[in-house]
């Protein structure tokens, strides 16, 4: 797989960011019928299950309802295709809902959310504070300490945390108290394009 020879090339420091993606923005591009909602979620969980496996085991075999592999073998940074750190390499895990915050809490090292781009800044936090108790819970429930990374997208509420150094150090602290331990800023500017244009980026 291409993501064991990144892992090899970047001497382990490579993630591998995944999530069930749209329509507009994702599935339309390919030219495809979109799937729905729960079948995109269907066809996800089972796409991280499989990747799970064949970045953890030697060798590979598999069937599941939308893919399969037969004795698929990954070659990577050591002899049994695992990440040159010692384990399999790190998976980031977008998700919001009740079934994605499950997978993530199985499957994730780091969480990613975009918190809730339908509010505005104070929905939003609460938002990120529901999503972030519910990821809790459901790794408790698997037996898991909840100690995963907690990375937030920026870029499609109202909130401007690029606006001045002063707006920085606000937005970032206020998201670190309550459990966010990575940003992702998408560009150097205090105005950033909404979905889905930032597979146009920069714009017109």
């Amino acid at each position: 797989m291409a993501v064991a020879a990144l892992d090899e090339i970047s001497g382990g420091r490579f993630t591998l960011g995944v999530g069930a993606g749209g329509t507009r923005s994702d599935a339309g591009v390919l030219g495809a019928v979109e799937w729905s909602p729960g079948e995109r979620a269907d066809r996800f969980a089972e796409w991280v299950e499989l990747a799970d496996l064949l970045l953890r085991r030697d060798e590979t075999t598999f069937t599941g309802r939308f893919y399969a592999a037969g004795r698929a073998v990954v070659g990577g940074g050591d002899p049994h295709g695992v990440s040159v750190v010692g384990s399999r390499l790190p998976l980031a895990i977008a998700a919001s809902g009740p079934r994605g915050l499950r997978l993530a809490a199985r499957h994730a090292d780091i969480w990613v959310t975009l918190g809730d781009p339908r509010h505005r800044a104070g929905a939003a936090t609460a938002a990120v504070a529901r999503q972030m108790g519910r990821l809790d819970e459901e790794c408790r429930a698997t037996g898991r300490t909840p100690t995963l990374r907690r990375m937030l997208l920026t870029g499609t509420t109202d909130e401007r945390p690029l606006a001045s150094v002063e707006a920085f150090r606000d937005y970032s602290g206020h998201y670190a108290d309550l459990g966010i331990t990575d940003l992702a800023l998408h560009r150097p500017t205090t105005s950033l394009p909404r979905w889905p244009c930032w597979n146009r980026w920069p714009p017109a």
